[in-house]
């Protein structure tokens, strides 16, 4: 699935927003550091890292609401995400 929603219908408590993939990771990784800086800025460089060495990186904790808006707007520039509840680490 190109994101993940694993919450299960529950919307109450903390809630974690984390970065798989991004779909030109490997042809074209400039492209993705380029995206990742608009999202992240300060944090690009180590999501990046985590990124490029298969690892997922958080990018966010809070509510669902909260997250669901950054979630789709990443997806939209072709990143791979899993939202799921913050109890699951």
């Amino acid at each position: 699935m190109d994101g993940d929603m694993d919450t299960h219908g529950e919307s109450v408590g903390e809630f974690v927003l984390e970065l798989v993939s991004h779909y030109r990771l490997l042809d074209k990784p400039v492209r993705t550091f380029e995206a990742l800086r608009i999202f992240l800025h300060r944090e690009a460089d180590e999501a990046y890292a985590e990124l490029r060495a298969g690892r997922a990186y958080v990018v966010r904790r809070g509510e669902q609401g909260e997250l669901e808006a950054l979630h789709s707007a990443m997806r939209a520039q072709g990143f791979v995400l899993r939202l799921r509840r913050a109890d699951r680490d």
